[in-house]
């Protein structure tokens, strides 16, 4: 079976029910333009403990839609479910849900998604994990509405935590070592003013 009989497949198992499709897109809207990740990081900025997170969370965000958006949909140019089913489209239509352009795969929202959600269960560990879920939740509303194949949001997923592990290397490489020479210096400040 091929990936656009598969979507039919799911297109006619599970769109019988307006409200569903309704919670699912409002699911999909928290990760158009990395909305509920961007807000959520700036929130984070606000205090001393949660500040550090918050910008590798920004930064693992904006390195993983350069990186898709910029370089690898434009490699595989792979056209979205609806572009290849009428059938689909025509549902698609029904549900008041913003056609996206661009390419299809991989799925930008939910690549997004986990390398923020990645970062987030880096530094806070099962308390991150609330995060992980919204990802998985975003990533399986991209298939519901039908706007990505299955291997989209797959590779999205791993490519997202691909992203933030790089992106974590980075601070662990730089970042740590210029807090931990910044402390350094505060404590002999802190010594010599007593």
């Amino acid at each position: 079976m091929g990936e656009v009989s598969l979507m039919e497949s799911i297109h006619s198992a599970l769109h019988g029910s307006g409200f569903v499709t309704s919670i699912v897109r409002n699911i999909t809207m928290l990760g158009e333009w990395g909305s509920v990740w961007l807000l959520l990081g700036f929130v984070m900025l606000f205090s001393k403990k949660t500040r550090i997170p918050g910008l590798v969370m920004i930064g693992s965000l904006a390195f993983g839609f350069l990186m898709n958006d910029f370089i690898i949909k434009k490699i595989f140019m792979r056209q979205r479910p609806f572009e290849q089913s009428a059938s689909i489209l025509a549902w698609l239509e029904t549900t008041g849900y913003k056609l996206p352009d661009g390419f299809s795969f991989p799925s930008g929202h939910t690549l997004c998604s986990f390398a923020c959600a990645g970062v987030l269960v880096f530094f806070y560990g099962k308390r991150g994990l609330p995060a992980l879920s919204v990802a998985i939740l975003i990533g399986l509303s991209r298939i519901y509405m039908c706007v990505h194949f299955v291997t989209d949001v797959l590779t999205g997923a791993a490519l997202g935590l691909l992203f933030a592990e790089i992106v974590i290397w980075y601070y662990k490489t730089f970042w740590w070592k210029i807090e931990r020479k910044l402390y350094q210096v505060k404590v002999k400040l802190n010594a010599k003013n007593k």
